[in-house]
Order: structure tokens, then C-alpha cells, then sequence
């Protein structure tokens, strides 16, 4: 009976023992920074089996060097300290009992930079956490961990830079925040099970790119791994990462345009130009140069466009990638990028928006050079367009007070750059209960040739006035003395059928509503 007793109580004090842990704190204080350097950790204690280890102190912001001849098993490994914290890993194996939490509080960083070695992770890895963030570069190496999560709903972000290696996640998968990316070059996501739908979601979301966009995914599921999900990348051949980036606005009458180069590149083509299909076609004098730099300037002299580029213009450009033979090139994607004109555009509300608030503040973006701003607002298209003399303002806001419901609404914008006033363009929206839901939609384009226009009626309407032509200003001021006038339509018939339209052609429509006593409200 106490022999029993006496190896009942041994049992439980050894499962006590394994079961114990400790918090290690990373100090630098060694005269390396090397993992295995026990005057670099708090109280010169190496962490090893169910330690969780903390990158918590400023030191941190020079963390520890994993390499090869190391093999280390703790419980859990993360980075907190304000600020950044790093971990380089060049070799080595790291086993991980439970957890990876990196960038796991408020206003840290942890940035780790994997080359090589092997890390084993039981449960989750996680790449930003409680407003952190988490960035892991990897050019080699691998890890394997049971969930992958980037960010946590908390983190601020998290980015992971699989440009080489293997990373593989178990059956709890994979997650993503909005504010999480994932960029794959040469490296390799394996995931269990079929998850290709979601990572198609994330790639058209933008979260999954391929050599910073200079790829091409390579996906497959039950193929090269079985039973897994694979994700890979391949090269274009192409320039990619433009800047100006694809689309955007830029503010200067000159630029500098620069890409990132296929590895293959020996020189570049540049072509540039103020037409999409020349550009694309390298036609007209759109070739520039072929250089070995990877930035092109144009809009000083000397350079194209020596008087400077025009505010209100859209460029075109694209770079070849020509290989050392001189011979084989890969024709790159035309990019493009737009001085912004010098009056008033994006505005807000949209023009053509609608159920507009009656209480909105209208807002839009100055024009290139832009300093006072005159704001003009009516229900008639004609008093906007023709109205002058309004009072400048500073602020690109303007609220008009409370607007009537059921109401078209037209805006303009007149900018003043001290050399001059341009004349904005005359936008428009409705309030909740006015004529709306065209359809075909305002600006749709390949419209079918026997398309039915229709519409939702204002609250207030009985009938309807439809109007429809090819000239814009005509029809704006179209009246029913007008070829533009199609005739009356009852109340509960908001359809329109103008018979074949025209191959090639831009038309313009307009509903007028009139009111049970006769009143018309213009559309």
C-alpha cells in the first residue's frame, strides 16, 4: 500500500516538472548576437523546452542570429517591444512547441529575415497582433506551422514576403485580414486541403501578389502535393512595380519614371506617348531610348516633352526587356499616369450619384496649381453653367445647406491658381425621392444595339418626358420643340425603346418628371 503511494506521488511531481515554463527575455548583452549566447538572454539563460521567448526590450531592435549547428526547442516565440524588433535565421532548426506571435502589440514592428534553416511551429503563426505588425522575408528555408494568420483581426498589418523557401500550413488554414499581403517569388505556400477558392478571392483582392506584381500565379490543388493546395509563382519576362504606379495622378509638370527589372533584362526600350495604342504598338515617335538605367525622365529640356508636361493629360509608357543577345525581347504592359488638369475634379458626391444626403457637404480636389475655389449649386443646369461671379474660397468643401428632396442638383467648381480662373466642369446628383436607376447606367459602354432605357419615376411624378440624341450640350437644353424630345410616357411605364441604335455611337438620355399639377422637374 505505500509502495503504491510512493510511486503515485513521484509520478505527478515528474509531470510537474515537464510541465513548467519560463519567460525569456532577449537582452543583446553578449559580445555577439548569437541565439546560443547565453549572456544575450535574461538572467544568461538560453531558452530551450517550453520556454516562451520574448523580443520585449530594446535591445530587440537588434535581435538575435539562428544559424547552422543550432538546434533549439522552446514553446513560443515573440516579438513586442515599441518599435522594431529583427531575428535573422540563416540555418539551424527551431522547433516550436506552440506559437509564433510576431508583431504581437501595440506599435511594434517585428521584422524577420529568413534565409535558411527549418522552423516547426505546432499551432498558429501569426504575422501582426493588438496593433502591431509582422513582416517575414523568406529566401530559403522552411516552416511548418498549423495555422497561418495574417494579421489577426487586431494587428495593424502584416506582410509576408515568400521570395523563397517553403512555408506549409496545416488543417486550420489559412487567414487574412484586409489589411494582410502576400507577396510569392520564388518560394512555395502549401496548404491543406482545397483552398483554391479563397486564394483566388485574395488574389483579385490584391492580397496575394507574385513578384510584386511582376508574376504570374501558379495554383493548383491535388497536384503536385496531394491532398494539399499549392501556390507558386512564375516570371512574365516583363518591367513591373511602375512608378508613378499604374493609374495615378501625379502632381508636376515633369517626372521620373523607374520599374523593377525582369532578372533576365540586359537593357530596356522605353516608349512613351499621349496615345494608349501608339504606345502599345511602339508607333509614331513614341520610342524613346533603350538604356540600361531603370529611370527615364522626361518634361525638362533636353528631355521629351522639354516645355513640360500639360496639366489635364494622360501619358502612356511601357518598357521591353530586351535579353543580352539584343534580340529576344518580352513587350511590357503600358502604364499610364495623368497630370491632374487645373479645375476642380473627383468630386464628391460623384457626378451622376444619387439619394444623395440633403444634408452632404460636397468636396472634390483641387486643380494642379489650385489655390481658391468658387462654388456654384442650383437646380438649373443652365444657372450653373453659366453663372459667374461667385465668392472664392480656401477649403476644397462646401456645404450648401439643406437641400429639398426629390431634386436634381447641379455643382461647379471654378479654380483660381493666381495666374488664372478655370471654368470647372458642371457636375450633378439627386436626393433621395428624384428621378433615378437609369438603365442602361450613366457612361456604360457596349451597349447592345436594341437596348430599352428605363428608370426608376421621382416620388413626386405623374408622367415623364423622355429625351435621347448623340450631341451632349444639345440635349441638355432640349426642349419639346427638339429632335432630342421622344414624347410622354405614363406614370408606371418608365421604358423607353428607341429602336436600333447606331454601331459606334455615344448617346445621351434624359427623363424629365412632371408633377400631378403640371409642373416639370428637368432631369
Amino acid at each position: 500500500m505505500l509502495k503504491k503511494m510512493i510511486c503515485l506521488i513521484s509520478f505527478v511531481l515528474i509531470l510537474s516538472s515537464v510541465g513548467y515554463s519560463a519567460d525569456i527575455h532577449w537582452t543583446g548583452s553578449g559580445s555577439d548576437k548569437l541565439w546560443t549566447t547565453r549572456e544575450n538572454w535574461e538572467l544568461n539563460k538560453v531558452p530551450t523546452t517550453g520556454d516562451n521567448v520574448f523580443l520585449n526590450m530594446p535591445a530587440a531592435k537588434s535581435g538575435p542570429i539562428f544559424q547552422d549547428g543550432m538546434d533549439v526547442k522552446i514553446n513560443g516565440l515573440s516579438s513586442e517591444v515599441a518599435g522594431e524588433s529583427t531575428m535573422t535565421m540563416t540555418g539551424g532548426t527551431l522547433e516550436i512547441a506552440d506559437y509564433i506571435w510576431w508583431g504581437d502589440d501595440n506599435n511594434n514592428h517585428g521584422i524577420f529575415t529568413m534565409s535558411g534553416g527549418t522552423i516547426t511551429v505546432g499551432n498558429e503563426f501569426e504575422l501582426g497582433w493588438g496593433g502591431g505588425s509582422g513582416t517575414w522575408t523568406m529566401t530559403g528555408g522552411s516552416v511548418t506551422c498549423g495555422e497561418l494568420i495574417i494579421p489577426t483581426d487586431s494587428g495593424a498589418a502584416g506582410e509576408l514576403f515568400l521570395h523563397g523557401g517553403t512555408i506549409t500550413v496545416g488543417s486550420d488554414g489559412l487567414e487574412m485580414s484586409p489589411v494582410g499581403l502576400i507577396d510569392v517569388g520564388d518560394g512555395t505556400l502549401i496548404l491543406e486541403g482545397d483552398l483554391t477558392a479563397q486564394i483566388n478571392d485574395l488574389i483579385d483582392a490584391g492580397q496575394i501578389t507574385f513578384y510584386g506584381g511582376g508574376g504570374l500565379v501558379v495554383l493548383d490543388y491535388d497536384g503536385r502535393n496531394p491532398g494539399k493546395t499549392t501556390l507558386s509563382a512564375r516570371w512574365t519576362g516583363k518591367a513591373y512595380n511602375p512608378e508613378p504606379a499604374d493609374g495615378a495622378y501625379h502632381e508636376d509638370t515633369w517626372v521620373t519614371l523607374g520599374w523593377l527589372p525582369d532578372d533576365a533584362a540586359a537593357s530596356h526600350d522605353v516608349y512613351l506617348g499621349e496615345d494608349f495604342d501608339s504606345v502599345d504598338e511602339g508607333t509614331g515617335d513614341t520610342f524613346r531610348v533603350n538604356q540600361g538605367s531603370l529611370f527615364f525622365v522626361a518634361g525638362f529640356p533636353g528631355y521629351p516633352y522639354p516645355d513640360g508636361l500639360i496639366p489635364g493629360t494622360t501619358y502612356y509608357w511601357r518598357i521591353d526587356e530586351v535579353e543580352a543577345d539584343g534580340v529576344t525581347k518580352h513587350k511590357g504592359d503600358v502604364w499610364s499616369f495623368m497630370v491632374p488638369p487645373k479645375t476642380a475634379y473627383n468630386p464628391d458626391p460623384a457626378d451622376g450619384a444619387e439619394f444623395v444626403d440633403p444634408n452632404a457637404v460636397l468636396s472634390w480636389t483641387a486643380g494642379y496649381g489650385g489655390k481658391l475655389h468658387t462654388v456654384y449649386i442650383s437646380d438649373d443646369f443652365d444657372d450653373v453653367n453659366g453663372a459667374t461671379g461667385g465668392a472664392p474660397q480656401g477649403p476644397t468643401t462646401y456645404s450648401p445647406g439643406p437641400l429639398e428632396l426629390g431634386k436634381v442638383y447641379y455643382w461647379r467648381v471654378d479654380e483660381f491658381d493666381a495666374a488664372g480662373t478655370y471654368k470647372g466642369d458642371v457636375w450633378s446628383f439627386t436626393t433621395p425621392g428624384a428621378v433615378g436607376g437609369p438603365s442602361p447606367a450613366s457612361g456604360t459602354v457596349d451597349v447592345k444595339m436594341t437596348a430599352t432605357l428605363s428608370w426608376t419615376p421621382a416620388d413626386s411624378a405623374a408622367s415623364h418626358e423622355v429625351y435621347l440624341g448623340t450631341d451632349k450640350d444639345a440635349l441638355r437644353s432640349a426642349d419639346q420643340n427638339s429632335s432630342e424630345y421622344k414624347g410622354p410616357k405614363t406614370l408606371g411605364d418608365e421604358s423607353y425603346d428607341p429602336g436600333k441604335l447606331d454601331w459606334y455611337s455615344t448617346y445621351y438620355w434624359r427623363v424629365d418628371e412632371v408633377d400631378s399639377l403640371g409642373n416639370t422637374s428637368k432631369g
